[in-house]
């Protein structure tokens, strides 16, 4: 298939962009799995000092909840740079850009 018939996520950005939210989406993961791993981390230290199986038993849910949330803001950010790219140039909807004359 030729690349000019080749439909991509940024519309025409060739495999460059597709290899940059591939590598988005999977330091999304490890995130993710960051934020869970801290949470049990965090728990066990907290059951080692007393507190209470209700918030040692919560922690890493919300822990992880925080870290999908992190890792959803890291790959949006992906989308949006990607949608903004495929505006063109001097069509007034960049972030920063003056109004265009009336």
């Amino acid at each position: 298939m030729s690349q000019k018939g080749r439909r991509t996520l940024f519309g025409g950005g060739g495999r460059g962009s597709d290899v940059v939210l591939f590598g988005r989406v999977v330091s999304a993961g490890l995130l993710i799995g960051g934020y869970a791993f801290a949470g049990v981390y965090i728990a066990q230290w907290m059951k080692s000092r007393g507190y209470t199986a209700l918030v040692v038993g919560l922690t890493p849910f919300v822990v992880g909840i925080f870290g999908i949330w992190q890792g959803w803001l890291y790959v949006r950010q992906t989308f949006m740079n990607g949608s903004r790219q495929n505006e063109g140039a001097g069509s007034g909807k960049e972030r920063g850009s003056p109004k265009p004359p009336q």
